[in-house]
């Protein structure tokens, strides 16, 4: 059982628990990392020097931070999360988006999204009231925004993402405790 104190340890969990079905072969895939997006296009260039984990970075799923906490429950152990959790990985930069969605996104990025709700909601940490809420954003081919599309690589690379914006999600440390109030 983790220390879900820790919402990256809660998040960490969840997606451990995508990866066993979603990559029933060898529980690779997708990786977690979790940082401040500058942090994180640093900790995947390493990963390029080195030989094995270079292709051990996607698909991804990132949480980024900085994390909103909100610690105001009756239970001092629970509390309220606002997070971007980013699904993410590699393309050809020369498709059209047409190609994104027949080559990316439904094969790949919407598969895992699906498992990482499904997940969530079946996780003992978290608590919604009904379903996951949450917005979804794809981004085509996800890099740097200006006013006219995206500029620039992000995390240096070319990448196609599904970015999750989640507001008022309850960590509940104590699930049984919860469940009898």
């Amino acid at each position: 059982m983790i220390d879900s104190r820790f919402f990256v340890d809660v998040m960490e969990e969840i997606v451990s628990d995508v990866r066993a079905e979603y990559d029933t072969s060898n529980g690779l895939e997708p990786y977690f990392i979790f940082g401040h997006p500058v942090e994180i296009a640093k900790r995947l260039s390493l990963k390029d020097q080195n030989a094995v984990d270079k292709f051990r970075k996607f698909p991804l799923i990132a949480l980024l931070t900085d994390i909103t906490e909100s610690h105001d429950l009756p239970q001092l152990k629970d509390y309220v999360v606002n997070f971007t959790a980013i699904i993410v990985t590699n393309t050809n930069k020369n498709y059209k988006s047409v190609e994104r969605y027949t080559n990316v996104f439904k094969p790949v990025l919407y598969p895992i999204y699906e498992k990482l709700i499904q997940k969530m909601e079946e996780s003992s940490y978290i608590h919604f009231k009904g379903n996951v809420t949450h917005n979804k954003i794809d981004r085509l081919f996800w890099g740097a925004e200006a006013v006219n599309g995206n500029t620039g690589l992000i995390f240096n690379q070319y990448l196609d993402a599904i970015q999750l914006n989640f507001t008022n999600v309850r960590i509940v440390n104590n699930y049984e405790a919860f469940c009898n109030d």
